[in-house]
């Protein structure tokens, strides 16, 4: 035996959960498997599992070469001959286990050199005698099979404790090298860590060594390159808490004036809070130095200047809609009401770009196409998709998934087929496309049945459909208008579609439709959640009732009152003008609603 050997048996005598060798063994022999981590074949690859099936530990690089699977020696076409037969029972006699790993994944393999003994030896024997000695072969293997559940549970216990000791090893070092960074003045940089960082996982701290002096002399500049990285992060981390510490105030002022009568009933556009944030006085006391001390009182002299920044702001939106709208003569346009006038025209059809074609969640329902004044309140232009860049987040502007954001124009256009749609429709009802607007279109309260769509077969089975102004601009834009991006268009009543008075409608129709209603009109808020974390999307009423009593346990949902407790969507259209009622058969079929 070696002199390495010998200690290593030594040393495995004092261990009291030592396994008993498996059969044909030396105790030396035992001890050099267990406890030796190389290759049995190549002696140079390093193996720290032992395969207690075969008594061996084989590398990757041996496999193949060492093993060998049973289909090799008896493939499918000789199974059922007599040397087939021979070759089952000398595997019989083997070892043998389902491998789990490549190139015999899947396959039952054994080792070569024992199936080339055992054949041997099984070929040189007497027919009577290879019964005794398959019997000899099966004790032989139901030994081993017992051993290898004692000798695989024991590696298991031996690994789970040296990983322990590692482990333990690891916590040291992190121990020593946190006390070390303590004495350099690291310890508020310590605790502030968080992920992505982490201290313990650190190439240098997780490593399974004590930590000497000379260890701690190799790496201590290379430790504190990594804590003043930490530092910096942890002043960004105060800096940015400090200015939400700020907003937090400013937007609890802004809060208070949206529910004040300024911004109570929501009849005209209002900032979000970030826009309220960019406004000058306000950015100023949110950007002051760190040292310097801000409160609520240090924003008493905003208070006054809240309604000019409000009529300031939605100017400049006003203004940002006008510049790809098209006005001939923009400069002409001095006042707000004349910059209004020409928004609410009919024919400004918006489009938004983004694709959010889904409901809202906090601004009037995302659709394809958008009037003025709804398009002030369109989802992409007060929220955005929450990355969560801000560390922490500023929950007053935090709206899962999406936070507040100010409001832009970028992903809004003109929609230039709707438009001309619109300029015919309103050409055909006898009104002029340059005077009318959004308003009067939604107090005409009547409907139009498509003539085009029977006409050319689009109806498979016998109904109606009557079209609210909007609703018929969408259905007429996604099925009939392939052709308008010239910009001419022309409609003619009684052929292309017919008016339909509301009062001639069957009242009966009427009703259903006004049931459906209510259950489809989303245009309700929650009042105490507006520019809240909590705030939730438009809704029906059922809806808003269910809000408050999971959300506001003390208020009674039957007692709600409208611009106290809840309050309509800003721009949320009527619903005679966007909606389509189906009728089948003389009764109403379903409520779409758009």
């Amino acid at each position: 035996m070696k002199r390495s050997s010998s200690t290593i048996w030594k040393n495995a005598r004092l261990l009291s959960d030592f396994p008993e060798p498996m059969p044909g063994f030396s105790e030396p022999a035992w001890v050099s498997l267990l406890f030796e981590p190389n290759c049995h074949f190549c002696v140079k690859g390093t193996v720290h599992t032992v395969d207690f099936t075969f008594r061996v530990r084989v590398c990757g690089k041996c496999i193949q070469q060492q093993f060998m699977s049973h289909q090799e020696v008896l493939p499918y076409d000789v199974i059922f001959t007599s040397e087939g037969e021979t070759i089952g029972d000398i595997l019989d006699c083997l070892p043998t286990r389902c491998s789990s790993r490549k190139p015999f994944q899947g396959q039952d393999i054994c080792l070569r050199r024992e199936y080339e003994q055992v054949k041997a030896h099984y070929l040189s024997l007497k027919s009577d005698q290879r019964k005794t000695y398959r019997e000899e072969r099966k004790t032989f293997i139901e030994e081993i099979e017992k051993h290898v559940k004692i000798g695989e549970a024991w590696h298991k216990r031996r690994a789970r404790s040296r990983e322990e000791e590692l482990d333990q090893l690891r916590a040291d070092r992190a121990t020593a090298i946190t006390k070390k960074l303590v004495d350099l003045g690291y310890e508020k940089d310590l605790e502030s860590i968080k992920a992505p960082d982490s201290f313990q996982d650190h190439r240098l701290v997780k490593q399974p060594r004590a930590l000497t002096e000379k260890g701690w002399h190799n790496i201590r500049q290379d430790m504190i390159q990594f804590m003043e990285k930490m530092r910096s992060k942890r002043l960004a981390r105060e800096h940015t808490a400090l200015i939400h510490s700020r907003k937090a105030i400013a937007a609890s002022l802004f809060r208070t004036y949206i529910l004040s009568p300024s911004g109570t009933p929501y009849t005209t556009v209002l900032p979000s809070i970030v826009d309220f944030y960019n406004f000058g006085p306000v950015k100023e006391l949110l950007d002051l130095p760190d040292e310097t001390i801000v409160e609520e009182h240090s924003f008493a002299p905003v208070i006054p200047q809240i309604d000019a920044f409000c009529q300031a702001w939605r100017e400049r939106i006003h203004n940002e809609l006008i510049q790809f709208v098209g006005h001939p003569d923009p400069p002409s346009l001095q006042t707000m009401e004349q910059k209004v006038a020409f928004l609410k025209l009919a024919r400004n059809v918006y489009s938004c770009g983004s694709h959010c074609g889904g409901a809202s969640w906090i601004c009037v329902a995302a659709e394809s196409k958008l009037y003025y004044p709804q398009v002030l309140a369109h989802q992409c232009s007060v929220t955005e998709l929450d990355v969560h860049q801000d560390d922490p987040p500023d929950q007053a502007i935090s709206l899962p998934p999406l936070r507040r954001c100010a409001w832009t124009a970028r992903h809004l256009s003109l929609h230039n087929k709707a438009s001309v749609v619109v300029s015919a429709l309103i050409t055909a009802l006898d009104r002029d496309p340059k005077q009318t607007t959004v308003d009067d279109m939604d107090n005409l309260e009547q409907f139009y049945q498509c003539n085009l769509c029977e006409r050319n077969g689009f109806f498979f089975v016998s109904h109606t459909v009557l079209y609210g102004w909007r609703a018929f601009v969408k259905h007429f834009c996604n099925e009939h208008a392939f052709h308008v991006d010239n910009g001419v268009l022309t409609l003619t009543p009684d052929k292309d579609f017919e008016v339909m008075p509301i009062e001639s409608i069957d009242p009966k129709h009427m009703d259903t439709y006004e049931q459906m209603m209510d259950h489809r009109d989303l245009r309700w808020r929650c009042l105490r959640c507006r520019d809240l974390s909590s705030e939730i999307e438009t809704c029906n009423f059922q809806r808003l009732k269910a809000h408050y009593r999971y959300q506001h346990v003390g208020v009674d949902p039957e007692t709600l009152v409208i611009n106290r407790d809840y309050y309509e969507e800003f721009g949320v259209p009527p619903r005679v003008a966007s909606t389509e009622i189906r009728t089948l058969n003389s009764e109403p079929d379903s409520v779409a609603f758009w």
